[in-house]
């Protein structure tokens, strides 16, 4: 992908990868599962803009239900540090202050 799309596309592609490219370390945890990437990258476009990503020292795209597929509903950006601990909803952070309201966090 060229970098001319956005500072979002690596994270699409990453995403598609680990779903579809057998040849990569971690498709055993996400493609050979069943999971599937379905995101645009006008939605990864969108899910940055709506979660502040720009703002964060090093966004990720996290999987809100990690049985579920890289979808717009399920997908929303959060620090690297907050995945990679389990991620989900922090309350106090941007997306955790908009999905608060939404599932009574």
């Amino acid at each position: 992908m060229k970098s001319t799309t956005g500072r979002w596309s690596k994270h699409l592609y990453n995403a598609r990868q680990r779903c579809r490219n057998g040849h990569t370390p971690f498709y055993r945890w996400y493609g050979a599962k069943g999971i599937q990437c379905t995101l645009t990258i006008q939605q990864v476009k969108y899910l940055w803009e709506r979660d502040g990503a720009s703002r964060m020292t090093q966004a990720s795209l996290d999987r809100k239900d990690a049985t579920k597929d890289y979808c717009l509903e399920n997908c929303q950006f959060i620090e690297m540090k907050d995945n990679q601990q389990g991620g989900g909803v922090l309350v106090g952070s941007i997306t955790g202050h908009y999905w608060s309201k939404y599932c009574n966090v």
